[in-house]
């Protein structure tokens, strides 16, 4: 078995690393996560009410568990289902995809019925590949990373777009997945010493519906991890705050603008803004926020994300991404060419001494 960084290192007492306090205990044993809790919690509702009652329902249920878990008051129990927190989310989720509205597109087609909307994904999960990843952040691996296809983002340099946007629904090739083999093979991920179980892609967002039902038929005691584009909905963000136990949202532009020039998405920095807020908030708190530092856009987008973080959820970790190369769609068109480039030593040390000046956490995990 693959021995994690905690293992690996004595540095977890003295490093930044101490607000990943409940991802630590989950791995040392000492608690269960926490969709094993909501899977425990009973709610008695009818799966034939209207969408309105269901949701005041999850939103009084919400407050309730929020209470409990964190007076460490719950225990595990074996219920049906249906009758659980989690079957109640599992309710919304479908509901919600039968007009789909899980991110902020709003693209409004019945998935149920295998209409696509922008992120092309039908009904079924479309897993690309899952494997023991050891290319995450330090205090992530060995990370059970299960990478899906499709994207709610068109992001015009993405790294993926052969499992974001350059891939048919249609292929041959395409492994559709059943929420039963989606829990078997995170099970199998955690047997082999994954740390964390680590919805990815693309982006995770449009396949919630089976993520969410995959968790009746799984039960092995490791940490959930939602790794994002984070352009979810309100609604989709109510479902999930306090299921993960792990966040790794993206932050990319400190703008609306540069958000629609470059991944298409109008809304982006309000969106993800209020996302990661709500983490802070109503979630875990126990979030490693990536920044990929782009070149030209230390000024107008990693500075103005910096000071966000420090004045909003100064608790998270950052880490400051020099990863940034030009791909895909971006060294084929003139309209990219700010960006046609890799950042400069000198961008990278201008927006991590920032870090720095802010106060910000950002020095083991990047």
């Amino acid at each position: 078995m693959v021995r994690s960084y905690f293992e690996k290192s004595d540095s977890w007492e003295n490093t930044e690393l101490k607000v990943l306090k409940h991802y630590k205990s989950i791995m040392a044993g000492e608690r269960e996560p926490r969709y094993k809790f909501i899977k425990s919690f009973p709610v008695d509702f009818d799966p034939e009410a209207d969408f309105d009652q269901l949701q005041l329902i999850h939103s009084q249920t919400k407050e309730d568990f929020a209470v409990h878990f964190g007076e460490g008051d719950l225990s595990l129990q074996k219920i049906p289902f249906h009758q659980s927190y989690l079957g109640l989310k599992a309710e919304l989720v479908t509901r919600i995809v039968q007009e789909c509205f899980l991110c902020e597109r709003n693209c409004g087609v019945n998935r149920l019925e295998n209409e696509l909307g922008v992120c092309n994904v039908p009904k079924e999960m479309i897993l690309s590949t899952a494997f023991l990843h050891m290319g995450e952040e330090p205090p992530l691996v060995p990370s059970g990373t299960i990478f899906f296809y499709g994207c709610t983002f068109k992001c015009v340099f993405c790294q993926n777009y052969d499992i974001s946007q350059k891939w048919r629904v249609a292929s041959r090739r395409i492994n559709r997945v059943s929420p039963q083999e989606l829990a078997v093979i995170a099970r199998e991920l955690h047997k082999k010493g994954a740390r964390n179980i680590n919805y990815v892609g693309g982006d995770p967002t449009s396949h919630l519906m089976g993520i969410i039902k995959s968790l009746e038929f799984f039960d092995s005691s490791v940490s959930l991890l939602w790794n994002s584009n984070m352009g979810l909905s309100d609604l989709a963000m109510e479902l999930i705050v306090d299921l993960f136990d792990l966040w790794l949202p993206d932050f990319k532009y400190g703008n609306n603008e540069c958000g629609k020039k470059f991944s298409l998405f109008g809304d982006y920095f309000d969106v993800v803004a209020r996302n990661l807020k709500k983490i802070y908030e109503k979630g875990s708190k126990e979030t490693i926020i990536r920044h990929l530092i782009m070149p030209n856009h230390v000024n107008c987008c990693s500075k103005p994300i910096l000071e966000w973080i420090s004045e909003n959820v100064p608790v998270n970790l950052v880490n400051v991404m020099g990863q940034y190369r030009p791909q895909f769609k971006v060294p084929l068109d003139e309209r990219y060419s700010e960006i046609n480039r890799r950042p400069t030593f000198e961008e990278i040390e201008e927006v991590r001494n920032y870090a720095t000046e802010l106060g910000l956490k950002w020095k083991s995990v990047s």
